[in-house]
């Protein structure tokens, strides 16, 4: 009895001891899967490197907009300051009177040409490109600073007219050229007479050069051969010495004021 005894004493010791490092060794991986990383457990997490990988991308996109933001900001406040300078600089020349807008001859050409009344049969390109070459001609000469770019035009317009004998065909003749130019342009015919002359003149130079360099007339000052060496007015209708020099004192006296370079006193 006794020795039975103690065999059922001792083996319910080994169980419980077994039950208890059991327990006690369950209960320590629960503590290292709590408190330590997948790394330091040896264990892959892939949730939760997906999920950290997720933030950081969250946080990237945050940064990036922020950025892109910001840089939209700079943009509308260089914008803001650019236009505001503009302004301010419209107002200090408004003020002044200064002229900026640079107006060429050749912005008169087509105005000038589709007023005058030249039928279709004519080839208006042909009219335009010979006007085109005087207006060219004439930037390189320093006589034509003294006229205003409308009167240049006009002349160029009536110059390549005359010279394609449009002023003979359709019987307008010079003067009824003259009427219609003045009439579109209101400038005196004074003036265009004195400019149409100075183109006359500066044409027969350049031809005349090229004649005498190496024989050919249209060499490569642009102008075609058409008549306008024997497009002289002066030929034709000459007038007295004292008329003319009438014409070029009123071209002076129209000559326009430059722009101001002393300014002394600006009132807003």
């Amino acid at each position: 009895m006794k020795r039975a005894k103690k065999l059922r004493l001792i083996s319910k010791e080994r169980f419980n001891r077994d039950r208890f490092w059991k327990i006690l060794s369950y209960t320590i991986m629960e503590a290292e899967r709590r408190e330590f990383p997948s790394s330091v457990r040896g264990e892959s997490n892939e949730e939760e490197e997906e999920e950290e990988e997720e933030e950081e991308e969250k946080e990237e996109n945050k940064e990036e907009v922020k950025m892109e933001e910001e840089e939209e900001e700079e943009k509308k406040k260089l914008t803001r300051r650019i236009v505001k300078r503009r302004r301010w600089e419209q107002l200090v020349v408004s003020k002044l009177k200064w002229e900026l807008s640079a107006v060429t001859p050749g912005d008169f050409l087509i105005h000038i040409l589709s007023r005058l009344p030249v039928s279709g049969t004519w080839d208006h390109m042909m009219i335009l490109r010979h006007a085109q070459t005087f207006v060219a001609l004439s930037a390189r000469e320093y006589k034509f600073s003294m006229y205003t770019p409308s009167m240049i035009a006009a002349a160029s317009i009536a110059a390549a007219l005359h010279g394609l004998d449009w002023t003979g065909k359709s019987g307008f003749g010079l003067a009824g050229l003259f009427d219609e130019l003045t009439r579109i342009t209101a400038i005196e015919q004074d003036y265009l007479r004195g400019c149409l002359e100075q183109i006359e003149e500066m044409v027969s130079q350049v031809q005349g050069g090229h004649v005498n360099g190496d024989g050919n007339a249209n060499g490569d000052t642009g102008v075609d051969g058409h008549q306008v060496v024997s497009m002289s007015v002066s030929s034709g209708q000459q007038r007295p010495l004292g008329e003319q020099t009438t014409s070029q004192e009123k071209v002076i006296e129209h000559e326009k004021a430059g722009t101001p370079t002393d300014v002394r006193d600006v009132h807003f």
